[in-house]
């Protein structure tokens, strides 16, 4: 999706940016992963003319995986001002979950607490994202939560990043 032009052109002719293939993917899932953010922007504008919410293709989680690059926050920002959840589980909607939900699968917070993500972190919790909220697996609570992520690594920043939010 690193061809703008292209990607208008699409949009144009009425391609969905949300439609989601078997695995739970979708256009602007992989945008997130890995385009610049006009053209996320732009997917996500066309996106309205569907009607269809943010909570497929795992866009947070995705944004969040992006951390080490410099628009990250960014598009965090606009993912989250467009209404994508923040407290999602990964491969939370079909199809995906079908597939997917024998595995151990955490939010993006989760994520962003393994890797020490503190801004991101900062970012979703003001957000809504549930620093106590545990892993899942088949619709079951079960894991640790981010909490005890940060707790385990002592990561005293995360921990500051959440005492701010209680």
């Amino acid at each position: 999706m690193e061809y703008p032009r292209l990607v208008r052109w699409l949009v144009k002719k009425g391609a969905n940016p949300c439609v989601v293939s078997p695995s739970g993917d979708t256009p602007l899932s992989f945008a997130v992963t890995q385009s610049p953010l006009e053209t996320i922007k732009l997917l996500i504008s066309s996106n309205q003319r569907y009607n269809q919410d943010l909570s497929t293709g795992d866009l947070v989680h995705r944004a969040v995986k992006r951390c080490g690059k410099e628009q990250n926050l960014e598009i965090l920002d606009v993912l989250i001002r467009a209404g994508a959840p923040v407290d999602n589980a990964l491969w939370d909607q079909p199809p995906a979950y079908h597939t997917k939900q024998h595995f151990l699968r955490g939010t993006p917070l989760h994520e962003a607490c393994k890797h020490g993500y503190a801004e991101v972190a900062d970012m979703l919790i003001a957000n809504g994202a549930n620093p106590h909220k545990k892993k899942t697996r088949y619709r079951r609570d079960e894991g640790e939560t981010p909490y005890e992520i940060a707790v385990a690594k002592n990561d005293g920043v995360m921990l500051e990043v959440m005492q701010r939010h209680v």
